[in-house]
């Protein structure tokens, strides 16, 4: 999991500062007292499908996978529903002994279903962000996402809410997640957010190489044997990063 330097941090505090008790409490509220991204998910993401359900009746699915399954059970009435009562209806298909991580997806995914919160505040981005690509999530702590991590959220949250813009704090956050794992540009392609590259520029970007990634992947995005190291590079992380975020 990546990590925040101090400058980052402090950027990060300059695009959104004193917002977490309100973000909290928010959340909380969706759900009454419980909190409805109460997440302990484990880490299953080392391939293009994830194993979810139960043991006894398996399926491999991705999240939006997920998603198109519960739509296809129960409309949209369980974006409104408790987690009891979404708990006994999948049971009630044939469910049982719901696995632990797609509890932790679906109630995300009910969030931004009928929240912004994900879209308004990156404290949100992030744990919905962490959901959706099955790692532990702890409200009390920050928990930068990798970048193909970002993508991947990103690809959910605009299928999903293709018509909700982001508030400019997640595309700042985004940013910071860009400059952390060391990525100069950000292509539209994968991060539609349109002003995260204008927040990477300002966090010590390096242009020249930003400007030779950015023709380059228009064009012709994989690496040439005459190219120099640092595009090689570049270019082959957003491969990977392209590569990830198709498993949404």
């Amino acid at each position: 999991m990546a990590q925040y330097d101090d400058p980052t941090k402090a950027f990060m505090e300059e695009v959104a500062s004193g917002k977490e008790d309100a973000v909290r409490a928010a959340i909380r509220a969706t759900h009454g007292a419980k909190n409805p991204v109460a997440l302990a998910a484990r880490l299953a993401i080392a391939s293009n499908a994830r194993k979810v359900w139960n043991e006894e009746k398996t399926s491999s699915v991705s999240i939006l996978g997920l998603y198109e399954q519960l739509s296809n059970m129960f409309g949209s009435e369980w974006h409104d529903w408790e987690p009891e009562t979404i708990w006994s209806s999948l049971v009630a298909e044939g469910y049982e002994g719901l696995n632990e991580n797609v509890k932790d997806a679906i109630l995300a995914l009910q969030l931004i279903s009928k929240t912004n919160q994900a879209h308004e505040n990156w404290h949100i981005f992030e744990k919905v962000g962490h959901a959706f690509n099955f790692n532990n999530v702890d409200f009390s702590v920050l928990q930068p996402l990798e970048l193909d991590e970002v993508a991947l959220t990103l690809k959910v949250l605009n299928k999903i809410r293709p018509k909700q813009e982001f508030e400019l704090e997640v595309d700042g956050y985004i940013a910071s997640c860009a400059r952390n794992c060391g990525v100069v540009y950000l292509p539209s392609d994968l991060f539609p957010n349109k002003t995260a590259q204008d927040f990477l520029d300002e966090l010590n970007n390096d242009i020249p190489l930003k400007n030779n990634v950015s023709e380059r992947w228009s064009h012709s995005p994989m690496p040439r044997k005459v190219d120099p190291l640092p595009l090689k590079v570049q270019l082959l992380r957003l491969e990977e990063i392209k590569e990830y975020a198709t498993n949404a």
